[in-house]
């Protein structure tokens, strides 16, 4: 269980959802699932490139790809999959990418 934030350079981060549920991480694409009730502020950032917070790992430039309904693989949701459910995917830009915004 997590919390994912963005960060804009200026001032402290913005929370845009908590809980989240890692299900699947690689070096370049992050998977997660979150209630959909707990995911207004993360709809905002749909397809829009910023600094991103997931857990307690530093600011990761990258792009939320997608925002969807899906049958829960998380564990930490297995007593809750009676509510609607999202799987989100965080793509991680490559280093030389960050200074190109």
């Amino acid at each position: 269980m997590a919390a994912i934030s963005s960060f804009d350079g200026n001032g402290p981060a913005t929370i845009l959802a908590s809980p989240i549920f890692v299900v699947k991480e690689r070096a370049d694409e992050i998977e997660f699932e979150v209630l959909e009730i707990d995911a207004d502020a993360l709809r905002s950032q749909l397809g829009v490139d910023t600094y991103f917070i997931v857990g307690s790992e530093g600011a990761r430039w990258a792009r939320l790809i997608s925002l969807d309904s899906c049958q829960s693989v998380a564990l930490g949701l297995r007593l809750l999959r009676d509510r609607p459910i999202l799987k989100g995917v965080l793509k991680i830009h490559p280093p030389e990418a960050v200074g190109s915004h």
